[in-house]
């Protein structure tokens, strides 16, 4: 029994021993191959190719999410005569262009219908005098509406 724990020693060695050359010949061997497949690193020149398109579409984006866009309807004398309604949805539609865009179409949409609403109401209401008396009413004249609603 003695000898056959010496002889799985023994051969439990030179297994070990093999394993541990193969991997310092084999390691080597790799080493010296790779060192001399170094090739020397050519330069490379490098074409930049300039984009006139998107140069172009950025002058474009520029002008059309220009702050001066809005000047005339958010000025004092057009709100004072006509509301803030047009401003509001101008710089709505100012803030939906561009790259860092900060709002979405539906919010500028639900703006525009607002005043399209408010100029259907004020197009609709006919003011009619009351016999006998001396003062006006307002009338709000369905017909108008529908023919608003069809076209809207």
């Amino acid at each position: 029994m003695k000898e056959e724990t010496l002889e799985k020693r023994s051969m439990l060695t030179s297994l070990l021993l093999a394993g541990l050359g193969g991997l310092v010949v084999g390691g080597s061997a790799v080493l010296i191959l790779t060192k001399n497949k170094e090739e020397p690193v050519e330069e490379t020149t490098v074409l930049v190719v300039g984009d006139e398109t998107s140069e172009a579409q950025q002058e474009v984006i520029k002008q059309v999410t220009s702050p001066d866009l809005v000047s005339v309807s958010c000025s004092k004398e057009h709100i004072d005569q006509h509301g803030d309604l047009l401003c509001r949805e101008m710089f709505c539609r100012l803030q939906q262009r561009g790259i860092d865009a900060k709002t979405s179409s539906s919010e500028c949409e639900e703006i525009s219908n607002i005043a399209n609403t408010k100029i259907i109401i004020e197009s609709c209401v006919k003011e009619v005098e009351v016999d006998g008396e001396d003062r006006k009413v307002s009338v709000f004249n369905e017909e108008c509406t529908r023919l608003f609603r069809e076209r809207k």
